[in-house]
């Protein structure tokens, strides 16, 4: 008989506590906007909007044409980075920066260094101050 290896799991608890999504999705969530958010996203490319949409440009979508909340529009970010992002050590190294922001203005820049999209896998991270991204593993490079 042979025995099973060891199983890691990292539970997001939020989906427990308030469901996938605490609110009604609002009315210009329709598929019509999203194909003009996804063409306008592609139409941004060389502004860091596609393939990987980064959180500065969805907040823009989502809160200046889909005209949802700052709030919503960062759970529907989380959640769909949530679903394609990184290993969760390397989540969980996210979680902590933002939870170690002081103020709305640190928070928000620590949110805007978040890209989702395909290929954010498990070897890539969030970009360095200098905008290079850093290696796999999320740490600098030694000097």
């Amino acid at each position: 008989m042979a025995v099973a290896g060891s199983l890691r799991l990292w539970v997001r608890t939020e989906p427990f506590l308030v469901g996938a999504l605490p609110a009604p999705p609002p009315a210009r969530l329709t598929p019509h906007y999203l194909r003009k958010a996804a063409a306008y996203a592609r139409a941004r490319a060389d502004q860091g909007c596609f393939p990987r949409l980064r959180w500065p440009s969805w907040r823009h979508i989502a809160c200046g044409k889909l005209q949802l909340s700052r709030e919503i529009a960062w759970l529907y970010f989380e959640l769909f980075r949530g679903l394609l992002g990184p290993a969760p050590p390397l989540r969980l190294r996210w979680a902590d920066a933002e939870a170690a922001c002081t103020s709305a203005e640190e928070l928000e820049r620590e949110r805007s260094k978040a890209r989702a999209g395909p290929g954010l896998g498990q070897g890539e991270t969030r970009p360095r101050a200098g905008g290079d991204p850093a290696p796999p593993g999320g740490e600098p490079d030694p000097a």
